[in-house]
Order: C-alpha cells, then sequence, then structure tokens
C-alpha cells in the first residue's frame, strides 16, 4: 500500500521559503493566489521570522503553513518539503 508520501496527489503545488520577508510574502502569495491556472496547494515554510510573519498569511484551504523553530536556510534544507501531499514544480524564496 502506498502512503501520501510515496503517491502524491495530482496537481501543481508551489514551496515558499521564507525568512522576515513578510510584505513580499504577502505580494507573493496574492500573486501565487491568483495564478490562471490555479495552483492546488501552496505550502509556506517560516524559516523563525520575527517580522511578525505568521500574522500575514491569509486563510485560505489551499494554503498550509509551517513554521520552524530555526532557520534553517533555502528549500532544500527544509525538513517541510518532505512532508508534502503534493509534487511541486520549483520552490521559491521569498
Amino acid at each position: 500500500m502506498q502512503t501520501e508520501q510515496t503517491n502524491p496527489q495530482s496537481g501543481t503545488a508551489a514551496i515558499v521559503v521564507t525568512y522576515n520577508r513578510r510584505a513580499l510574502l504577502v505580494q507573493c502569495l496574492e500573486r501565487l493566489l491568483s495564478q490562471t491556472l490555479p495552483l492546488e496547494r501552496i505550502y509556506v515554510i517560516d524559516n523563525a521570522s520575527t517580522d511578525g510573519t505568521a500574522e500575514v498569511i491569509p486563510a485560505h484551504e489551499r494554503i498550509e503553513y509551517l513554521r520552524l523553530s530555526d532557520n534553517l536556510g533555502g528549500p532544500t534544507a527544509s525538513p517541510g518539503a518532505s512532508n508534502m501531499r503534493w509534487r511541486p514544480i520549483t520552490p521559491i524564496c521569498g
């Protein structure tokens, strides 16, 4: 039997890794949510921001937010990437 990790759902997802880029993150998420071909899922991985990043994450059914306790760097260093249920195309650093 395959698990969600080994059999991701079809569709397109985006990974947004951020650290203290609150204003840019707002713009990024607005643009991702308004794509002509909607994304199935948007993963926001917050590398322990101290600028109130969590406060600007919209409550949206397609957005999953993960706040890390330490800044682990870019998307390849993030433990959140291994737990995704969707196949991302390209990590976007914000």
